[in-house]
């Protein structure tokens, strides 16, 4: 059970935190909101996107260890970033709420799993 809580979180964290490393830039946050944001936002949102993959490595390293654990984080984040990739470019108005949705539940997960 552990493993499976260890792989959403993982999933909605990495997911989370690409969506908000992509719309800390121009492009992309022009993309999403039509409009180009402040850049206090962008910090913002960049800070978030860096503290959430951490999160989402030191889980992964706690429940699997250091070697398993990094490559099996590096497989789910790839898979994360196409997503992401995927979704700006198809559906970027969908993306805010799809963003939210994975990371509340990423760190639901995390949650459930380091305090077990």
């Amino acid at each position: 059970m552990t493993s499976i809580l260890t792989g959403i979180a993982m999933t909605g964290l990495g997911h989370g935190g690409l969506w908000c490393l992509a719309v800390a830039m121009k492009r992309h946050h022009q993309q999403v909101w039509g409009v180009d944001g402040r850049l206090s936002r962008k910090r913002l949102f960049a800070i978030v996107g860096s503290l959430t993959l951490l999160t989402a490595a030191v889980t992964s390293v706690i429940v699997w260890g250091f070697g398993l654990g990094l490559v099996t984080y590096f497989g789910v984040l790839t898979l994360a970033g196409l997503v992401v990739s995927m979704a700006l470019r198809s559906l970027p108005a969908w993306t805010p709420p799809l963003a939210a949705a994975a990371l509340a539940g990423g760190a639901l997960a995390a949650f459930a799993v380091l305090t077990a």
